[in-house]
């Protein structure tokens, strides 16, 4: 920036020499991983979809919160930006076919945190009733 500095930068020179010595400042560290415990699957009935939604750590916003539905976090299923708390809203996760959901943090800087993974009932609670129902009639046949 002509004339000026940066935010991070400094400089330094010795009078009447024409040398300046200038250091930058990279961002690089991650966010921390998203916590399981403030991550919050609502699981519909079956045909509809699920969501994903909660809280994590920020340090500096903004931060973009994702959801993959693959460990390799390959396959995304969607994101959102936290609000400056850490909250975010409901990421639509599936309509009953990921079981298991990864999470990650991913600063302005682009630096993703590591991945924590969160459980999602695809069966339902209709489903699991129904099989729960089944097992008792057949335990109670003569």
């Amino acid at each position: 920036m002509a004339g000026g500095h940066c935010p991070g930068d400094s400089a330094e020179s010795e009078p009447g020499d024409g040398t300046a010595t200038v250091t930058t400042t990279v961002e690089d560290t991650a966010p921390a991983a998203p916590v399981a415990a403030l991550l919050v699957v609502t699981s519909g009935t079956p045909d509809t979809i699920d969501g994903l939604a909660g809280a994590v750590a920020i340090e500096v916003p903004p931060v973009t919160v994702t959801v993959y539905s693959d460990e390799a976090l390959t396959q995304e299923l969607g994101s959102v930006t936290a609000a400056p708390d850490g909250s975010f809203t409901a990421i639509g996760i599936s309509t009953d076919t990921n079981a298991e959901v990864w999470v990650t943090a991913t600063d302005a800087a682009d630096n993703e945190s590591p991945a924590t993974s969160k459980l999602n009932d695809i069966l339902g609670p209709s489903a699991i009733t129904s099989i729960v129902g089944l097992l008792i009639k057949m335990v109670t046949i003569p």
